[in-house]
């Protein structure tokens, strides 16, 4: 895992502040895939590029949400599925971790509504 004292290939870290990360390092740097569990309990599984969320991942939340999709500088961005502890879903697109475009929410109830985003506004 350590090349020249620098974290290289596939480990484990923990921080201090009881935050981990399991996967790869290049250069020590998060990199490749690898799972990160925050104290507040947060976790994220998926793509690392240069310490920050980057590629196909999920995230789960502390209070039960998750999402499933693209991330971009430790940001949602792109498609994704968001999952809403109450059963309820959000399919659609993010810009820079706010909602951008058409999608469609669906309820827990089986109800669905189309949404339109801008900047993560809603629309309509």
């Amino acid at each position: 895992m350590f090349d020249n004292n620098i974290r290289d290939g596939q480990g484990t870290f923990n921080w201090a502040n009881r935050n981990r990360y399991t996967g790869g390092w290049r250069q020590g740097e998060q990199d490749g895939y690898g799972t990160k569990v925050w104290a507040t309990g947060d976790r994220y599984e998926g793509q690392w590029r240069h310490n920050v969320m980057s590629g196909p991942g999920n995230y789960s939340f502390a209070n039960g949400n998750r999402f499933k999709g693209n991330f971009r500088d430790d940001q949602i961005h792109g498609e994704g599925t968001y999952y809403f502890a109450n059963g309820d879903r959000y399919i659609g697109t993010w810009i820079n971790g706010l909602r951008e475009g058409p999608g469609v929410y669906y309820d827990a109830g089986g109800n669905t509504e189309a949404m339109t985003f801008r900047t993560g506004k809603r629309l309509n």
